[in-house]
């Protein structure tokens, strides 16, 4: 498919200069992946405010972990927990140094754990080589973001889904940034809406106590029992509409 602006994001760290936010986001592209973490020693300050500010922007902020070998993956996931603040997670695989089914213990581990505090699903970053290596498994509800400088898209490996995205690039020359850097598409027809597909029972949950107590705040209608129902029942709704997507 032809790339498009919505279609392709960057992901970065300390390697980059901060970059220019209105020029990415007037660029075209909604999502920016940033550094958040590494092992349980390491965690890119810059980054949290870079993300905080992204989101000032209206872009969708992803935050990335890099695992390191040594650890428990339950561990490097509490780490990562406190610099997340919400957004979207991404656990990165790569790197030499793994013992023999680590790497799988460290992928299934700091996936549930996440998934545990967060009620939500992200995504693991790594190639189908790593994949292969080390017998990762996916998840169940976690998306694969493949990373992979090829011409083609790789083959999947067995028992793994075609990629949601893939970095292709660690040379791209995008608006905002200083120098070459990593850049990926989706690789769905439509592009998945970020954000959106992230949606839980849970958050329809919050949203409507959040319709209550503002109708409960509201001094332009009368607050009675049927406004309220009336104002509840449209907003489950839009969001039963929102969770079919």
């Amino acid at each position: 498919m032809a790339d498009t602006p919505e279609s392709l994001f960057v992901d970065c760290s300390s390697n980059n200069a901060l970059p220019n936010l209105s020029a990415y986001k007037t660029s075209g592209r909604r999502v920016l992946v940033i550094k958040a973490t590494q092992g349980v020693g390491y965690g890119w300050t810059a980054g949290d405010d870079l993300a905080r500010r992204a989101k000032t922007f209206g872009l969708f902020v992803w935050r990335y972990h890099f695992a390191a070998p040594g650890t428990s993956g339950t561990s490097q996931a509490d780490y990562f927990l406190a610099h997340l603040n919400g957004d979207t997670a991404v656990l990165d695989m790569e790197g030499a140094g793994w013992k023999a089914g680590e790497a799988a213990l460290v992928t299934r581990d700091f996936c549930a754990r996440v998934q545990a505090k967060t009620g939500k699903a992200g995504y693991v970053y790594t190639g189908a080589y790593f994949i292969t290596e080390n017998q990762l498994r996916l998840p169940s509800g976690w998306r694969w973001w493949v990373a992979s400088y090829t011409p083609t898209l790789p083959t999947a490996p067995p028992g793994w889904p075609t990629p949601t995205a893939w970095q292709y690039t660690e040379g791209a020359a995008v608006p905002g940034f200083t120098g070459g850097v990593d850049q990926s598409r989706f690789t769905t027809v439509p592009q998945p809406p970020p954000g959106v597909d992230d949606v839980t029972e849970q958050d329809k949950v919050d949203i409507v106590d959040e319709v209550v107590k503002r109708v409960a705040n509201d001094t332009t209608h009368a607050n009675t029992v049927a406004h309220l129902n009336a104002r509840i029942d449209d907003m489950e709704a839009k969001l039963d509409k929102l969770l079919a997507r």
